[in-house]
């Protein structure tokens, strides 16, 4: 029987397929097999800070000590370690202290990364921002039924002006996520209107829950949502019907090509790449079919759920929320005040994140200036963006490090990020699932 220790691990020996592992470091979070009656690992380490290093040149060269150190225990431990927290202090003489705790695990899931020199951003619990560093709480393990995540897969790249991807205008919603199995990001936009992502480059527009427009561009989403989407690097072969031939995204446009592809499409943007010291080359970087103005004329706002009250009651309000899937294949929601709120594969919310402003900064998506202007500031149980850190009760302060602040109630633990002293972002994790 694997022990209920209460640490984010997510444990299922019924359900997950684990591999043979050598001797590893995971990262937080990890979904593995805990070393049944094991005590926890701890190290720690400190490096004398110089004039010359930045905070994060600091950071990094502590986070290199205890790596180290961690490396050298996995033999004598005879085991693998997942990190149950890490901690950082600065003495008043510049000594930079780091601790950290392990809990000893027998494997861990196929897609585990694991710690090294190069992931460094891993070990310390890096999240959403350059300066967040600290341990984010603790879980109990839940058996449930994984839920079940189909593939997401295309007929077809082209795109003509009757049919994207193998799917014709005028499919219906469900007939779409029957044929491809699932999109990459489903955002609501009113009634039976959605936008649906396919990777980061394309989206397909629903009036009415019917297809009705195609927009590709390479700036199609602001870098906050870009980087939280997962990879799906199918380059599109756009077709060219006045003399029945193809383009296929990333080489070289032709002007032969590009008259073709401007007197057939929409909102067609060609940028010039120089390939080498003495050439220039075209490439279509955007085109729309159909009808993309779905945004401009419909758009009701996203729901703000109570999270912190009800964390596992998001599933009521799914359908109403935007849904997602990272580059590790996880689902996630976006709500309507710049929460991100992670599921494992259980369906079970394991991590909210609060979410700095969304930029629309170099945003292409039409409209989608519109849809990040409708995303209201968070609030998260009696803490809202923008509080000064004194208004927050101190009963549930923990340690300061930095600009990041520990936080915690009778159900969550995590940190806030601080800026002026401010409340601006944060991630926080339920202490019992």
């Amino acid at each position: 029987m694997i022990n209920k220790i209460q640490i984010l691990l997510y444990i299922s020996l019924n359900f997950l397929s684990f591999s043979v592992l050598a001797y590893d470091i995971y990262p937080r979070g990890s979904e593995c097999e805990v070393l049944p009656e094991a005590p926890e690992v701890q190290f720690s380490t400190t490096y004398k800070t110089r004039k010359k290093d930045s905070q994060e040149q600091s950071l990094d060269k502590v986070k290199q000590r205890l790596l180290q150190k961690t490396e050298q225990a996995l033999e004598k431990y005879n085991t693998s370690l997942v990190v149950k927290s890490m901690n950082f202090k600065k003495h008043s003489d510049g000594t930079l202290i780091a601790k950290s705790s392990f809990i000893p695990v027998i494997s861990c899931s196929k897609h585990t990364p694991v710690i090294t020199n190069t992931t460094l951003d891993l070990f310390s619990n890096h999240v959403m921002h350059s300066k967040r560093m600290m341990s984010l709480g603790y879980n109990m393990v839940v058996n449930k039924v994984p839920s079940k995540i189909a593939e997401l897969k295309l007929e077809s790249n082209l795109a003509s002006p009757n049919k994207v991807f193998g799917i014709p205008f005028g499919d219906k919603l469900h007939e779409v996520e029957q044929k491809i199995g699932r999109f990459s990001m489903l955002w609501p936009i009113a009634e039976g209107a959605h936008l649906g992502f396919i990777g980061r480059d394309h989206v397909l527009f629903f009036s009415n829950n019917t297809f009705v427009g195609y927009q590709y561009n390479e700036s199609l989403l602001p870098i906050y949502l870009r980087n939280q989407l997962e990879l799906f690097n199918e380059q599109v072969q756009v077709y060219n019907p006045t003399n029945n031939t193809t383009y296929l995204g990333g080489t070289e446009l032709t002007p032969k090509y590009a008259m073709g592809i401007q007197s057939t499409y929409d909102n067609v943007q060609v940028v010039k790449v120089k390939v080498s010291n003495e050439k220039l080359e075209s490439r279509l970087v955007g085109f729309s079919i159909g009808d993309v103005s779905l945004v401009e004329r419909k758009l009701k706002k996203l729901p703000c759920p109570d999270i912190a009250t009800a964390f596992n009651e998001i599933s009521v309000q799914e359908a109403q929320l935007v849904k997602l899937y990272d580059y590790n294949g996880k689902r996630s929601y976006l709500t309507g005040c710049h929460q991100k709120v992670n599921l494992n594969q259980y369906g079970t919310v394991t991590s909210v994140e609060l979410l700095d402003p969304i930029s629309g900064l170099n945003m292409e998506l039409r409209g989608g200036q519109r849809l990040l202007e409708g995303l209201n500031s968070w609030q998260f149980a009696l803490v809202s963006q923008g509080d000064p850190i004194k208004a927050i009760s101190g009963k549930e302060l923990g340690e300061r490090t930095f600009d990041v602040v520990e936080w915690s109630n009778e159900r969550w633990q995590g940190h806030f990020v601080l800026e002026h002293n401010k409340v601006v972002a944060g991630e926080m994790v339920p202490i019992e699932l």
